[in-house]
């Protein structure tokens, strides 16, 4: 009887410390999605390239579009659009609704929704536009325990699949409202 007792701890600490440590990798993975949404606030390349690997790949929507490899050259996609924002006196938000997470000690497979607003100088007098989309993004850990974007895909959906997604335990989870809610 005691042996068996002995097992039921050690299966029980061991799932705790499972618990715990993803967590904990929620918590850090989670995080990279909130300096991504910073960047797009604040118009700020410089905050979106410290969230890619430097070997990272970048699967674009557009079917003209190639592969994109490194963060170097990731970084330019978001300074060419960013200028191009700030060249237009606009803004532009972007929101996450993670619905699916796989973790594992080498790797974390995110799957989810995002929605990205643009709002025009207020004196165009242009409507608030959005586009959304899936993606997947894979994340790898670093030696020093901070986790990085490593490989990133997406492709356009329907923005009601964005505003039907659920918030998931632990997952990131953007608290937009669709646009007949919101004035500019």
């Amino acid at each position: 009887m005691r042996f068996v007792l002995i097992l039921v701890f050690f299966y029980i600490s061991a799932n705790f410390a499972q618990a715990s440590e993803n967590a904990q990798i929620n918590k850090k993975i989670n995080a990279t999605y909130t300096q991504f949404i910073e960047a797009f606030d604040k118009l700020n390349a410089d905050l979106v390239k410290p969230i890619y690997n430097p070997d990272a790949i970048y699967v674009p929507e557009h079917k003209s579009d190639n592969l994109f490899f490194g963060s170097n050259e990731i970084d330019l996609i978001y300074q060419r659009f960013f200028n191009r924002v700030k060249h237009k006196n606009a803004k532009v938000k972007v929101g996450f609704r993670i619905i699916n997470r796989d973790i594992t000690k080498d790797r974390v497979t995110d799957i989810g929704y995002y929605l990205i607003r643009f709002m025009p100088a207020d004196h165009t007098e242009q409507p608030i536009s959005e586009f959304s989309g899936k993606f997947l993004i894979i994340s790898r850990p670093t030696s020093s325990g901070k986790w990085e974007w490593a490989t990133e895909m997406n492709n356009k959906a329907k923005s009601e699949f964005y505003f039907d997604a659920k918030p998931q335990n632990g997952l990131f989870y953007s608290e937009s409202q669709p646009l007949t809610r919101i004035k500019k």
